[in-house]
């Protein structure tokens, strides 16, 4: 059942009209604003027109009081670019078409104040300004912070800055280190915490491993001040020197012999070969000389693979000595099965724990060598670039001192996909969100205020700490705070109807957004909103069949050597390579068509319709490099289709750069 909702039922008109007045809204720069944005709403728009705002405000504030935080490089550099074209298109502009595009931005009555010759100003303005306008990273903020009070953060002047590359190549390092350690000493903790893990924890390889520890460097530490694994074994109620054989030799020893040997004549009574059976396997254990193999073989025969009790063993014709001691099928209702039992989440229990001693093992190790290394070379990445200047600003002894030196710096904080802020960045922000707050006796000409936009759907990294539910709550409070600052920006000017009637089928219809989050953040399903789309133009969703997986071969034949790394004519990545690039030759050659929008110089946008050409595609992959993407591009080529390729290219990757290096 659909979800009713006032969107649907407004014309186009209407709905682009309520889409452009939320844009207003939020790029009023004389109120706080969280804005809930879908793809393709406008939020870069939004952002640029709001800082344009805060630049023609109160006779022109100064460029450097505005601070818009951005997640990556790219798109504070996007934004800056399209700021700039904004301003440079204001220097340039005839009155007319100035007033026209002021009016456009602020609407008739606030346009009518503004001074024509400050707005031409701007762009002059805004080049001049030192350091520029901030519009950058939050790594890239802290590290400017960190520079200005390196002394106080704890630091040595002249840091290095590590880039996500370069703090890679240092992981490598590091961990390269450990494993020649673990190599060279194998009577080590180290070496044995390698091994478990290789033998033990098959859902998580090494490599998994080091990329997971080299994204929580401050989680592990702060484990490790908590007390490691000491509390997990408390909680699981096991000892910490337990191991998995001590467990079993121990229940292996407090099995009464003399009534599992009446249990087995017992089962020798019995007219089912099966029993017959079990009574041989139960016979075996009673000479073997390990217990701990002895009870493992002894569980083994009792349970099921999911721990339960199989339910032909003591059946009742096996006598009364193997019915005492195995009980009702399927029931644990004797001492024996009782104690099987709990032996079984023992060692469960005892699993986990030196599993988990074993991966923190490796990863204090990592940690502790990663940031000792940092400190030799001076270098910082973006992990500590963030923990440091949020201790210098919340935690410091000095903090009082640092906010005190930055307050007045920034009056204005935008934040662009607040979504992927984690919360030790958000701490960040509201150190000087606070600053507002507590400083409301400075009288400026101008009200101080806080802006950010994200959309919860679209966070990708939580492998750095991103927590979308940390946006959800804040955008909740501050529309509590004020019914106008709360703000959701629905309308795509980019997809089409159908589109995006599948997202809201996914995220709405079938409670996608909801499962996605807890039951006290994610919102009821009446307050979910549903995408309206500015464009009218058709669009279409088809879900593939999944390539099978081929039949196991014999293997490659030894006149026709294979290379390693080699994708197999029959493997499923391969075949789906070739029936995606199939299927865009057959587009392109049998002129499928395709609309298109056409800016036109005056007068509305056109909507082109021509035969499909190989620009007009674009394949999304999970990741860039890597088999499947190397097959995508090879059969589009084979194909005959134009394809961009592979754009970006790490060099000393290169086999050919790696064979001219040696």
């Amino acid at each position: 059942m659909s979800t009713p909702n006032k969107t649907s039922e407004m014309t186009p008109e209407q709905a682009y009209e309520n889409a452009v007045a939320q844009q207003i809204n939020a790029a009023d720069p004389t109120r706080d604003v969280f804005v809930s944005a879908n793809a393709g709403s406008g939020k870069t728009h939004v952002l640029v027109n709001r800082v344009s705002r805060l630049l023609l405000s109160a006779g022109g504030l100064p460029p450097d009081k505005i601070l818009c935080l951005t997640y990556t490089k790219a798109a504070a550099s996007e934004m800056q670019t399209r700021l700039f074209k904004t301003l440079g298109k204001w220097s340039i502009l005839e009155t007319d078409d100035l007033k026209e595009e002021l009016t456009k931005l602020l609407g008739p009555e606030a346009s009518a104040d503004i001074d024509l010759s400050l707005a031409r100003r701007l762009f002059a303005k805004a080049l001049e300004t030192p350091e520029g306008l901030k519009v950058q990273t939050i790594h890239a903020f802290c590290e400017r912070i960190l520079s200005r009070f390196p002394i106080e953060a704890g630091i040595l002047p002249g840091f290095d800055a590590l880039d996500d590359a370069q703090a890679r190549r240092l992981q490598a390092e590091v961990w390269e280190q450990i494993l020649s350690e673990a190599y060279e000493e194998p009577a080590s903790e180290l070496a044995w915490a390698i091994d478990e893990v290789m033998s033990t924890t098959a859902n998580m390889t090494l490599e998994s491993l080091r990329s997971w520890m080299g994204h929580n460097i401050y989680k592990i530490m702060a484990w490790e001040t908590a007390g490691g694994t000491a509390n997990l074994a408390n909680d699981l109620g096991v000892n910490a020197q337990m191991s998995t054989d001590s467990v079993r030799r121990e229940a292996w020893a407090a099995v009464s012999k003399d009534s599992l040997k009446a249990a087995i004549a017992g089962l020798r009574q019995s007219k089912s070969a099966a029993q017959a059976k079990y009574a041989d396997q139960f016979e075996a254990l009673l000479s073997e000389p390990d217990g701990a193999k002895a009870y493992a073989r002894y569980a083994e025969i009792i349970l099921k693979k999911d721990n339960q009790p199989r339910a032909q063993i003591g059946i009742r014709d096996s006598g009364d000595a193997a019915h005492a001691f195995f009980g009702e099928p399927k029931c644990a209702d004797t001492p024996e099965m009782q104690a099987v039992a709990d032996t079984q989440v023992r060692l469960q229990g005892v699993t986990i724990l030196t599993a988990t001693r074993a991966i923190f093992e490796i990863a204090r190790n990592f940690a502790h060598r990663y940031q000792a290394i940092k400190r030799e070379r001076r270098a910082l990445d973006f992990a500590d670039q963030i923990m440091l200047t949020r201790d210098l600003l919340k935690k410091s002894y000095v903090s009082d001192w640092v906010r005190y030196k930055l307050d007045g710096g920034v009056e204005h904080i935008l934040v662009d996909e607040a979504q992927d802020t984690s919360q030790a960045q958000w701490d960040i922000v509201d150190v000087f969100r606070d600053m507002f707050t507590h400083d409301q006796d400075r009288h400026t000409p101008y009200p101080r205020t806080m802006f950010a936009v994200g959309d919860e759907k679209q966070s990708i990294y939580s492998f750095q700490g991103a927590d979308p539910e940390l946006f959800i709550t804040r955008t909740k409070h501050e529309s509590a705070q004020s019914a106008f600052s709360g703000i959701r920006m629905r309308m795509s000017f980019r997809s089409s109807p159908d589109i995006l009637r599948f997202v809201d089928q996914i995220f709405v219809d079938d409670h996608g957004l909801q499962n996605m989050f807890s039951s006290e953040v994610a919102p009821p399903a009446s307050d979910l909103l549903r995408h309206t789309a500015k464009r009218n133009a058709p669009g279409y969703v088809e879900f593939w069949p999944l390539s099978p997986a081929p039949e196991r071969t014999d293997g490659e034949e030894p006149w026709k050597p294979e290379p390693l790394d080699a994708v197999a004519a029959d493997s499923s990545r391969e075949a789906l390579a070739r029936e995606i690039a199939k299927q865009i030759h057959d587009w392109i050659k049998n002129k499928e068509p395709v609309a298109i929008i056409k800016k036109m110089p005056s007068g509305p946008d056109q909507e082109i319709v021509r035969p499909v050409e190989a620009g007009d595609i674009l394949i999304l992959v999970r990741r860039r490099t890597g088999p499947f993407f190397n097959a995508v591009i090879r059969n589009l080529k084979q194909c005959g289709v134009a394809v961009a390729g592979a754009d970006r290219l790490v060099l000393s990757d290169s086999i050919a750069v790696q064979d001219l290096m040696s």
